[in-house]
């Protein structure tokens, strides 16, 4: 399995933290070089970012936080245009272990016939069946809505290009840019790697707001809900979910 981590270049502790760790599970990987927006973003870049649709984000997003969506997005891109082969894709403050190594080597991701199966989660909901067992008491499950969390995911060559095609120009953050529920997406449960609790200290975008909450979306009526086909499916599909991780 293609194993590739994202990260700045020049960081030379997460390199080697992450570097370190993978070479304890056996597994080889390549960086694949984050941009770095923290002091803005190159004027070539700006093509590929919609301004319009960011001041209209429920929230302002840092240039660091646009240059973490082109990675994403440029990463994927490298996946289907270039490795041409089923990946990985991990941040480079991911915790793996020996379960998510165990998994790497299994063949098991490449068998679903998904296109993005979601590592790591956060705020997931998902329908109760299909349930499909893994190993260790890992199960495949269907989102009920796209989870939160970029942090590791694994991601086919045509659902790479259909997340680098869909993310572009850059609206929002990395996870996601678009529906991905569109797409064959799954996620592992419990999520087979973790993610260090947020330091503001610590993290690559120091201007983020972290306790900016999300605000109340605007109350449509019963019939406006009705009238809309997705969110039929989306109510039905509700009838038979269950939460695994609230946020």
């Amino acid at each position: 399995m293609r194993i590739l981590v994202i990260s700045l270049p020049g960081d030379e502790a997460r390199r080697g933290a992450i570097a370190a760790r993978l070479g304890e599970l056996g597994l080889d990987f390549s960086f694949f070089d984050a941009i770095d927006g923290r002091d803005g973003l190159a004027p070539d870049l700006e093509p590929l970012v919609d301004r319009a649709a960011l001041d209209a984000f429920w929230r302002p997003l840092t240039d660091a936080e646009i240059a973490c969506s082109l990675t994403h997005a440029f990463a994927c891109r490298k996946v289907a245009e270039d490795l041409r082969e089923p990946t990985i894709i991990l941040e480079d403050d991911a915790l793996v272990g020996e379960d998510f190594a165990r998994l790497a080597r299994s063949g098991l991701l490449e068998r679903t016939g998904h296109e993005l199966v979601l590592l790591y989660h956060n705020n997931t909901r998902v329908v109760k069946w299909p349930k499909t067992r893994l190993f260790g008491g890992y199960t495949l499950r269907v989102p009920l809505k796209a989870p939160w969390g970029a942090v590791a995911y694994y991601v086919s060559p045509a659902g790479a290009a259909t997340i680098a095609a869909r993310s572009l120009p850059i609206t929002g953050v990395a996870d996601w840019g678009f529906d991905i529920l569109e797409m064959r997406t799954s996620c592992i449960v419990p999520r087979i790697v973790e993610h260090p609790p947020i330091d503001p200290s610590q993290t690559t975008m120091p201007e983020r707001d972290f306790d900016i909450k999300m605000p109340d979306k605007k109350r449509r009526t019963v019939w406006q809900k009705a009238l809309d086909p997705k969110y039929r499916r989306y109510f039905f599909r509700k009838l038979r979910a269950e939460w695994i991780y609230k946020p």
